[in-house]
């Protein structure tokens, strides 16, 4: 009997985690749908310097600026999971509209 109701209550906690993570999917898909969505990602993504090295002289920028882009990587990853034709859209959309993936660091946003 306990076995049973362990098993089952299991099997209700992998349907959950399975359903938040399809819905957590869906949410970006649906944002992915959208121009704005698009827009508002790729400046995320530009601003965690997902394209850029973290690399510099002092260790607590750097430190900040990895944390940063850690971040960034996460939601790429997250977007290509997602929807891959999706993420890939709005690399095009990034492409044609000419925004640059930008070399420079951005300053640092004090704590």
């Amino acid at each position: 009997m306990i076995s049973e109701d362990s098993d089952q209550a299991l099997v209700d906690a992998q349907n959950r985690q399975a359903l938040q993570r399809q819905t957590e999917r869906d949410d970006l898909v649906w944002l992915m749908g959208e121009a704005r969505g698009r827009r508002v990602l790729t400046r995320v993504l530009e601003r965690a310097g997902v394209n850029r090295t973290s690399f510099n002289s002092d260790s607590s920028v750097m430190a900040f600026s990895e944390g940063r882009r850690d971040m960034g990587l996460w939601l790429q990853a997250e977007l290509i999971d997602a929807s891959f034709d999706g993420y890939l859209h709005t690399l095009t959309e990034c492409a044609e509209r000419k925004w640059p993936i930008s070399l420079q660091h951005p300053q640092p946003i004090p704590p």
